[in-house]
């Protein structure tokens, strides 16, 4: 009864701070829209769009780190491996953000000359925010990994209202900044890189300090990342259809249309995104206790076989015995 309830704890919990995270994003964008003009918000469009393509690099991990730790908190004597596998995740995210984040940097030239259509905002601007998006995409990109070690130790509530918290505090901190000191892009995005970097930290403090306890130190073990890289490639090839599905279209359009026009879309993009995000809150509370459940049944079934198989050995020995 007790996992049941945490079960539902976590569906109300993913569903009401998906439903206030929609909220604020419709909220606030006719207010940066007053404020910035529609055009600069394209940008903010541009960096969604990035955002989405990198999630292939994503590579499956942190949705295995979910499976894996769920799994592992009902297997005695895992404390260790628990703690190297969010250890090993974490390494190869940061180095993942780093280059994600480096790329975007290197490519800010070429994007703002060739690839961003803009009759208002100057070159300078738009390579400028490239080079802050890409601190930005650094910064933000390890805090998947904590979300789902998170979510496979079952601590959504935790989690949903760090997320939520933090999208509050990256809007209202926006407006301020906007009102009373700029209405500059670049402003805004600084803002953004702030925020992003305290949550991604308070998030890894969170998760370790949710991670079962062990006497020694954890590290980094490529082995375990080789054990799990068959489910890896599996959510990998999931990943990759989905966002040839849903992201090339902007892709392209960031491309053929000018940044104003591509502003409207976005704007319907988000509006989209945010019904769509009525759909996970039930899939992410269940698949941590479902991977529970798997190894029980799994525990379950071998003490089955070990105790049918010494019955039978019993039963040949009296057999042999009255003979």
């Amino acid at each position: 009864m007790k996992l049941a309830r945490s079960v539902r704890h976590n569906i109300i919990a993913n569903f009401t701070g998906n439903v206030w995270r929609g909220i604020f994003n419709l909220a606030f964008i006719p207010i940066y829209i007053k404020l910035m003009g529609v055009e600069v918000y394209g940008l903010l469009g541009v960096f969604m769009s990035l955002s989405a393509l990198f999630v292939l690099l994503d590579m499956g991990l942190s949705t295995t780190l979910s499976r894996e730790l769920s799994r592992l908190s009902v297997i005695e004597n895992s404390e260790q491996e628990s703690r190297n596998l969010v250890r090993t995740f974490e390494v190869v995210y940061w180095l993942i953000g780093i280059v994600i984040g480096a790329s975007v940097i290197i490519l800010a030239p070429l994007i703002a000359e060739y690839w961003i259509n803009s009759a208002n905002i100057s070159t300078e601007i738009i390579e400028q925010t490239l080079f802050i998006m890409g601190m930005l995409l650094a910064f933000q990109w390890p805090r998947a990994i904590y979300i789902g070690g998170l979510e496979g130790l079952q601590r959504q509530v935790l989690y949903n209202v760090i997320k939520t918290s933090s999208m509050l505090a990256r809007h209202i901190g926006a407006i301020l900044i906007l009102t009373f000191i700029s209405p500059s892009i670049l402003y805004f995005f600084y803002w953004q890189s702030v925020v992003a970097l305290i949550t991604t930290i308070v998030l890894a403090a969170y998760l370790w300090k949710s991670l079962p306890k062990s006497n020694v130190r954890s590290k980094f073990d490529k082995s375990l990342f080789i054990k799990n890289w068959k489910f890896v490639s599996g959510v990998m090839g999931i990943s990759l259809g989905t966002v040839l599905l849903t992201q090339i279209d902007k892709i392209i359009l960031s491309k053929m249309l000018t940044l104003e026009v591509f502003s409207y879309y976005m704007l319907a993009t988000t509006v989209a995104i945010v019904i769509m995000s009525l759909v996970s809150p039930i899939h992410t509370a269940l698949f941590p206790r479902l991977s529970q459940l798997v190894v029980k049944k799994m525990k379950l079934a071998y003490q089955i076989y070990i105790i049918e198989d010494v019955s039978w050995h019993q039963l040949s020995y009296y057999r042999s015995q009255l003979r």
